[in-house]
């Protein structure tokens, strides 16, 4: 639930940055439906048609791992977190990938990046 919130209010935010395009639209309406298949083919023609958009690789990630798709989702973080290594999402969503891979090395080595009192609420119980 926690991550759906997040998840729904890092959408908006990135609604309102000037970028649009019917896949995204298309991507953001099936990821808020639940259809995670369809949301992942609408980000992954984002990210073939705007590779450096870290939005469309996060989101892109945010479907493939509702699908179970641990090992692409994390290329995808790992992506969205190189293109913009400021946003405390992108960082604290790749931790969480790195632990869902069993790699807590580098989750440690990322969620030691943050500021937890920079997160969510909801968010810095979970980091903690």
């Amino acid at each position: 639930m926690r991550q759906s919130l997040l998840v729904l209010l890092l959408i908006s935010l990135l609604s309102f940055t000037g970028f649009a395009s019917a896949d995204w639209e298309d991507g953001v309406a099936a990821f808020r439906t639940g259809d995670h298949d369809r949301a992942a083919q609408e980000f992954r023609s984002v990210v073939d048609s705007n590779p450096d958009f870290a939005g469309g690789h996060f989101m892109l990630a945010q479907a493939l791992l509702n699908l179970n798709g641990s090992d692409e989702a994390l290329t995808h973080f790992r992506k969205a977190y190189e293109l913009d290594r400021s946003n405390v999402s992108y960082q604290f969503a790749l931790a969480r990938a790195y632990l869902a891979d069993d790699r807590s090395g580098e989750a440690a080595q990322m969620l030691q990046k943050i500021d937890p009192s920079s997160l969510p609420p909801a968010q810095q119980g979970e980091y903690q």
